[in-house]
């Protein structure tokens, strides 16, 4: 954060104004208020030599050596606050910028308008679509979503979630609801194929299945000897 540009430059702008303040407020306050004007060291020795007078001055009641140079109270906070200005701006000019996607999308120079316009009439890619991107379109569509990844992979992985409408995975034997009620305790919670034949089953089917053995068979004829199970997210199962 304290790295970022534009944080710097709000620090060195607030710091800015509170100088400003405080010397209007004080000039303000003594001219205005109190009706007594600053005095500089050299009004002074005006004062002195006999160029000038206290009532010229505004101090009809002192005399020449009476007259002091004003130092306000606010006279180090002034300085300090500036001096954080003049640096917290210095320093925002070399910061690095905080890079986001809302921050790019701002300057139309990074804009793809021809994926806004596709997204704006809902041409969403689906699972299959997305495995079989090139990677200039797989990189828009995670561009404009705000995904980020090391791989490719891990890109599309990230862009089907992004993009799940329909819910659905894609298996050898079809599409299944990624929200399938149950789950195989051997097969895993990531995968499908041994439940594969229920997924058009009633909830209360569903229910009656729950800790029944799996009995899915192998293509070498072993059948499974799992249970069914309730399914929870992969991701929270592999923590």
């Amino acid at each position: 954060m304290w790295l970022c540009r534009t944080t710097w430059r709000k620090i060195g702008i607030i710091a800015a104004v509170l100088c400003m303040l405080l010397i209007i407020v004080e000039l303000f306050y003594h001219s205005w208020v109190n009706d007594t004007p600053w005095l500089m060291q050299e009004e002074i020795d005006d004062c002195k030599l006999g160029r000038t007078t206290p009532e010229e001055l505004g101090y009809p009641d002192l005399t020449c050596d009476e007259l002091e140079v004003m130092e306000p109270w606010w006279y180090p906070i002034y300085y300090v606050t500036c001096w954080v200005s003049m640096i917290a701006l210095g320093i925002s000019i070399f910061a690095k910028e905080k890079i986001s996607v809302e921050l790019l999308n701002k300057h139309s120079e990074f804009v793809d308008k021809e994926l806004v316009e596709n997204v704006k009439n809902l041409t969403f890619p689906n699972s299959e679509r997305v495995e079989h991107m090139d990677f200039e379109e797989l990189q828009k569509w995670c561009y404009h979503f705000g995904i980020e990844d090391t791989t490719v992979l891990g890109l599309k992985k990230s862009l089907k979630k992004k993009l799940n409408m329909k819910k659905s995975k894609q298996t050898p034997l079809g599409e299944i609801k990624i929200g399938f009620l149950l789950a195989c305790n051997i097969e895993g919670h990531g995968d499908y194929e041994h439940v594969f034949d229920m997924k058009d089953l009633s909830a209360e089917e569903l229910r009656k299945k729950l800790g029944s053995r799996c009995g899915y068979v192998h293509g070498n004829g072993k059948k499974c000897g799992g249970k069914f199970v309730n399914r929870i997210k992969f991701e929270q199962r592999i923590k």
